[in-house]
């Protein structure tokens, strides 16, 4: 992780590209929770609800988050031609997957610590605020893995510069961004049209069973399927 880390940071070029949407998400988070309520949900709601506000704050936010996957959807091409000299190294494909998708997971995790203060600030029950980080955990879970999964699938190692790595990462890289950030928003604007509905809850919880069914295909498909392709490429 230290190396990776460490990789990452030595390019500022990379890092600027890569976590600038992040960084965004975090002003849009913080808009949400402390001015939003009063402007924009007042206009489209007739009696707006703090919790329903709430959650879908953190749901906007944690796909804007874990669709801000340039680095998952990257982390193989960026090794570039040096991809060939590290599997000389005693490192399993396993630990490799691992190592790469902390990191990528890390970044993306923030959203939970955004939806903390929002719990706090509305005052948010239990219930709902372990369904808000259920379901962002499921969600920057699933958009992580499929993003590591097409680059492992689809790679494009022919650029030692990691911002290049980035800009012209190939099929592999703009799948992996754009179904999880499409799927995102289709998500997004079916809660929208049911904000005022009584069911809301319940799809809430239909969400978090599509999104953890989602991240369990994906999971599964980067920790069994994932090593064979590395070993493959290698």
């Amino acid at each position: 992780l230290k190396k990776e880390y460490k990789f990452i940071f030595s390019s500022f070029a990379y890092l600027i590209n890569a976590f600038l949407f992040n960084i965004g998400a975090i002003v849009a988070m913080i808009y949400l929770i402390f001015f939003l309520p009063t402007t924009y949900f007042n206009i489209i709601m007739a009696e707006p609800t703090h919790e329903n506000i709430a959650l879908i704050a953190i749901y906007f936010i944690s796909v804007l988050f874990s669709v801000a996957n340039v680095y998952s959807s990257t982390c193989i091409n960026i090794e570039g031609t040096r991809f060939w000299i590290m599997r000389t190294l005693p490192i399993s494909e396993r630990k490799l997957i691992l190592s790469k998708h902390l990191v990528g997971l890390s970044f993306s995790f923030m959203a939970l610590l955004l939806w903390t203060v929002a719990v706090f600030k509305f005052r948010i029950s239990l219930l709902n605020a372990l369904s808000g980080y259920l379901l962002s955990s499921m969600i920057i879970l699933f958009n992580n893995s499929f993003a590591m999964n097409a680059n492992i699938l689809l790679p494009k190692m022919i650029y030692d510069d990691p911002a290049m790595a980035m800009k012209k990462g190939g099929i592999g890289s703009v799948i992996g961004t754009i179904i999880p950030y499409g799927l995102g928003f289709i998500m997004f604007f079916m809660v929208m049209s049911q904000i005022k509905s009584e069911n809301y809850q319940l799809l809430i919880m239909i969400l978090l069973s599509i999104y953890s069914l989602l991240a369990l295909i994906s999971q599964a498909f980067l920790w069994f399927i994932g090593p064979k392709r590395i070993r493959k490429i290698g």
